[in-house]
């Protein structure tokens, strides 16, 4: 699944038209320029997962934009940024609730993804 199949397969979080296409933008930026350099290298397949195991927008979309409002040096970006940040606390709390949610790639991809989120909000 492409970048772009994968927004559009969880748009739900996302509510606002112009955060459809800054989600576009920032995800796009992510998968060709941070993800192929990072050192993590499962980041290049965040869309790949199965429809089954799919990880949530809010999770990706966190860190993503937290990057390009570096990027860009547009501190209004880190606002959305931490919206999507909040949710994807509150989705992967209630994925560690269950046994069988807790051992599932996802929820370690979302716990993950928080961590890039908070070393890039942190970072000054």
């Amino acid at each position: 699944m492409s970048a772009r199949a994968f927004v559009a397969s969880e748009r739900k979080i996302a509510k606002p038209n112009s955060s459809h296409s800054l989600a576009n933008v920032a995800l796009d930026l992510f998968m060709t320029i941070y993800a192929p350099s990072s050192p993590s290298a499962w980041l290049v397949h965040l869309g790949s997962a199965g429809s089954n195991n799919q990880l949530s927008l809010s999770a990706v979309l966190a860190p993503v934009i937290a990057i390009l409002s570096h990027e860009q040096k547009q501190p209004s970006l880190m606002n959305l940024a931490r919206k999507y940040y909040l949710a994807t606390i509150a989705e992967t709390g209630h994925s560690l609730l269950s046994i069988q949610q807790a051992f599932k790639d996802t929820t370690l991809m979302s716990i993950n993804l928080l961590i890039l989120f908070e070393a890039r909000a942190f970072q000054g």
